[in-house]
């Protein structure tokens, strides 16, 4: 089992970042998953924190503060990576990301991504009839688009095999 550099195991590392992230921001256990956004349209962000507000999916996203008023919803302007692993996935819509994409998947959290993108070759839509695929991908650069596959990754983590799949499909893409 692999082992972060405080001893523990991936599991446990992403347990206690949780649970950190969710007190250092105020989030509302009970969420359904907690999402790392970073989207430079400011249209298409609000729209997409807002359809994950009411989904009970915790956002935080890097940008300007804008949009206080959603609940589990808060603005950073950066993370440290150590702070990753309290994520369940993240979406990046730009090519001008703030986030390390790598790191990020070596901490398991599950990219939502352009379906073309600098890492297309490493990354493949998740199949949990075959066992395949390491994230979810959308054709279209559009709130609505990245959405539906928030709802797909939400979908799959459902079942405890497929999620076990998922996440060690994601860590092995860049081991």
């Amino acid at each position: 089992m692999k082992t972060t550099s405080q001893g523990l195991t991936l599991r446990e590392q992403k347990n206690v970042s949780k649970k950190q992230i969710f007190k250092k921001y105020s989030i509302d256990s009970s969420v359904r998953a907690c999402i790392l956004l970073d989207i430079q349209d400011i249209t298409a962000r609000a729209i997409l924190l807002e359809a994950c507000s009411v989904a009970d999916i915790a956002v935080i996203y890097i940008g300007e503060d804008v949009l206080v008023s959603l609940k589990n919803v808060v603005a950073v302007n950066s993370l440290g990576p150590d702070e990753y692993f309290g994520f369940d996935a993240f979406i990046v819509a730009d090519t001008s990301s703030n986030v390390d994409i790598m790191a990020l998947m070596r901490a398991w959290v599950v990219p939502i991504l352009p379906r073309v993108n600098h890492l297309s070759s490493s990354l493949h839509e998740f199949d949990p009839i075959h066992f395949e695929g390491n994230s979810f991908l959308f054709s279209k650069v559009h709130p609505y688009a990245m959405f539906e596959k928030v709802i797909s990754y939400l979908e799959n983590i459902k079942f405890p095999e497929d999620r076990r799949i998922l996440l060690k499909n994601v860590s092995n893409t860049f081991a």
